[in-house]
């Protein structure tokens, strides 16, 4: 039986990206909260946001020397700005659909319990009337 050997240099790329993106963020993090940037810093940053195997320290640096580049260059520079933003959308979003959701379950909870209460005021219905057993008359 042949052995399929995972090719790495195939998705280097694209993990080197999400390192840089995993970096950006957790330096904005770092930057929000006043604390010093380092890689060390960093790398528990973003090991703490990410179930992703922590990068490499080396790696971290890369990106720190990508981001930098970015940050440097007008065109970059503006689309970093623009992200930001958006990234202060999206977690907007996300704390109003835990509002959202929350308020949900609420108005969910307190319907269930206005029709217990209903439920458990039914009287029982009237009998019949013996009119009402010889079945429904006729149109005149």
């Amino acid at each position: 039986m042949a052995t399929h050997r995972f090719n790495e240099t195939a998705l280097a790329p694209e993990i080197a990206f999400q390192t840089v993106i995993q970096v950006l963020e957790a330096s904005d993090t770092l930057s929000a909260r006043r604390r010093p940037i380092t890689p060390a810093a960093l790398s528990r940053c973003v090991c703490a946001q990410s179930a992703a195997p922590r990068p490499t320290l080396a790696r971290i640096q890369d990106a720190l020397v990508q981001i930098q580049g970015w940050r440097e260059q007008l065109l970059t520079r503006e689309v970093l700005r623009h992200r930001r933003q958006l990234v202060a959308m999206q977690a907007d979003l996300h704390a109003q659909e835990r509002t959202l959701a929350i308020n949900k379950a609420y108005l969910a909870r307190m319907i269930d319990d206005a029709d217990a209460i209903l439920q458990n005021s039914l009287t029982g219905f009237p009998a019949p009337s013996p009119s009402a057993a010889n079945g429904p008359r006729p149109l005149q």
